[in-house]
């Protein structure tokens, strides 16, 4: 039987730990902004420098049609904890998202669809759950 020598096995972990690191990149996270108002995001991540950024108001008009922004870091493998917003000119409060660590990259600045209330930070597949029951889940 053959035995490797130390450093040819500390040579292959190093090689299979990149690899499995670099198959954990996670998408940079984007805010669908619904609101009249620009929002100011902050985003946090876990062990990671934050992200602020500006996603414009959606324009006014018949058809509401919402804008988008991409946070302008790459977040390699960092999993988000927390998302704040405030709209700018605007008095109204956006309640924040929180998590344990996520790796969700598409949010939402949006009102519930089929209930009152106020503005909310949600991840998409929150939104989607929590619309799901209005209207047989056909709006979304």
């Amino acid at each position: 039987m053959y035995l490797l020598p130390l450093k040819h096995l500390v040579a292959a972990s190093l090689l299979l730990s990149a690899a499995t690191a670099s198959n954990r990149m996670y998408d940079r996270a984007t805010m669908t902004n619904y609101a009249h108002s620009p929002a100011v995001v902050t985003i946090n991540y876990a062990s990671c420098k934050k992200d602020v950024f500006t996603v414009p108001a959606a324009p006014d008009g018949i058809a509401w049609q919402p804008t988008v922004a991409t946070a302008p870091t790459r977040r390699g493998a960092c999993l988000i904890t927390s998302i704040t917003a405030t709209l700018q000119g605007d008095t109204s409060t956006v309640t924040a998202y929180s998590s344990t660590g996520t790796s969700y990259s598409q949010f939402y600045v949006r009102k519930p669809f089929c209930s009152s209330g106020g503005w909310r930070i949600w991840s998409k597949k929150e939104y989607s759950t929590n619309s799901s029951g209005c209207f047989g889940g056909r709006h979304r």
